[in-house]
């Protein structure tokens, strides 16, 4: 699907989480798709480590598992959008078009959990990385003077 669409470039596949986190700080996308369920590392550790590392990128949840515990984790986790795997044909490119321009996105199938619980954890995680940032730029500032 993101292959076939004109207004996206697909920059890579993985079929694991250790591979996906690595190919995905590699080229640092500005919105990167993965399941929740990979083998090694799950979805959750990758989304967290890659934003990261790059915190002005995005994720897209791409899951079969639409259970709002799961989506408020994801928000937790700096997620910003959500599809189910059953609509991913519906609302995929949207859902990459929404992330990628700032927004949030969660399946219509999940209800009233959605953008509000995104876009709040989403800034939360922001926060806590420019945060992580600022205290190793001072801390390498105090070590040069």
């Amino acid at each position: 699907m993101i292959a076939t669409d004109r207004s996206l470039q697909l920059v890579g596949e993985a079929c694991s989480g250790s591979e996906a986190l690595q190919g995905a700080v590699a080229t640092a996308p500005d919105v990167l798709v993965l399941d929740i369920c990979m083998p090694g590392l799950n979805g959750f550790e990758v989304a967290r480590s890659f934003l990261a590392a790059h915190p002005r990128s995005a994720v897209v949840f791409l899951t079969v598992l639409d259970d709002q515990v799961l989506l408020r984790r994801a928000a937790e986790s700096g997620v910003a959008g959500f599809v189910l795997k059953r609509s991913a044909t519906d609302h995929l490119v949207s859902a990459i078009q929404i992330v990628a321009a700032g927004g949030s996105y969660v399946d219509s199938t999940l209800g009233a959990a959605g953008p509000p619980a995104i876009q709040a954890g989403r800034s939360a995680t922001r926060r806590s990385a420019l945060d992580r940032l600022a205290e190793r730029i001072a801390a390498l500032w105090r070590r040069r003077t």
